[in-house]
């Protein structure tokens, strides 16, 4: 992914803004990570994979089992690195 990094513009931009996410207000951290997730326009395998472990370890934590969408605590609430 390195070298992806390192060649694509799509894909630096891509992962600063998910840095960025660092700034938005706590509130709105899940919005804005929607908008940015959905935006992806890139096939890249490597952005899939960070993506959901940005999701699972920042903002929602691993989905919980049954048909409902809850989600059980993130490792690195929201709180903690905003």
């Amino acid at each position: 992914m390195k070298m992806d990094y390192e060649n694509n513009e799509e894909i630096r931009s891509y992962v600063r803004c998910l840095l960025a996410l660092a700034f938005v207000l706590p509130d709105d951290v899940e919005e804005a990570f929607e908008l940015l997730s959905e935006s992806q326009r890139t096939t890249v395998q490597q952005l899939d994979e960070l993506t959901s472990f940005f999701e699972h370890i920042y903002v929602w934590g691993l989905r919980r089992r049954g048909r409902a969408a809850t989600y059980g605590p993130s490792m690195f609430p929201v709180a903690t690195w905003n």
